[in-house]
């Protein structure tokens, strides 16, 4: 018979349901928060991986052609197969790079990378040029220098950019 009144049970119940509800749905908040947390930490922590190898690919590529700029400025004089020495070693850690930043960086940076590399084949081939009709033309070495200026501005404005840091 129905009197109109509830079950004494039947209060406990609903509240037990709304706090368990309550419960998993705060567990459901606090993992997806979690979770959300974690990827931005770790895309983070990539990006930051990186930035770092570009950097030091930057860093790496200027250092040898800052030698092959040396060599050729400094050791003018010298001979040919001294500046062939060190563009060929150049050559090879720029080549070297260069792979490494098509891989991790845009399109621009490992362009330009690739064209640096193609100026220090070009100087390594013109230091055996010149060993043949001596002395190198100073036309030859200052438009190879400035090819060579031009590139490496490019990279750094790209490696930048790359970098999400303001243009200088």
């Amino acid at each position: 018979m129905m009197d109109g009144t509830a079950p004494v049970w039947q209060g406990p119940l609903l509240t037990g349901l709304f706090v368990l509800a309550a419960a998993g749905l705060t567990a459901g908040v606090a993992f997806f928060s979690l979770w959300l947390s974690d990827r931005r930490k770790l895309r983070r922590e990539d990006q930051r991986q990186w930035d770092s190898e570009l950097k030091q690919s930057y860093v790496t590529i200027v250092d040898q052609t800052r030698e092959v700029y040396t060599a050729l400025v400094v050791l003018e004089a010298a001979s040919p197969s001294e500046l062939g020495d060190v563009t060929v070693n150049a050559l090879e850690a720029v080549q070297k790079e260069a792979l490494l930043l098509e891989l991790i960086a845009p399109k621009a940076v490992h362009e330009v990378a690739f064209a640096l590399s193609n100026v220090l084949s070009e100087i390594y081939q013109g230091a055996f040029e010149g060993e043949r009709q001596e002395p190198r033309p100073e036309e030859w070495r200052e438009r190879t220098l400035q090819k060579m200026n031009g590139l490496e501005a490019r990279l750094r404005v790209e490696i930048r950019r790359a970098l999400r840091m303001p243009p200088n």
